[in-house]
């Protein structure tokens, strides 16, 4: 479904009903999921950072 359709379902059903409700939740999941994949990007690099710092540690 796209966003447009989605809004245009969402219209659809009354404030605080648990159908507009989750409309609602996955307009949210929706427009975070820049913020989740740079989240994953961030975590990945501190992990190579660990991995390379233990390297260079254990090779002194």
């Amino acid at each position: 479904m796209s966003d447009e359709q989605l809004a245009e379902y969402m219209t659809g059903w009354k404030e605080h009903t648990g159908n507009y409700i989750l409309c609602e939740i996955e307009f949210k999941r929706r427009q975070n999921r820049g913020n989740e994949f740079r989240g994953w990007i961030s975590l990945g690099l501190s992990v190579l950072a660990i991995v390379i710092s233990v390297l260079a540690l254990s090779t002194k």
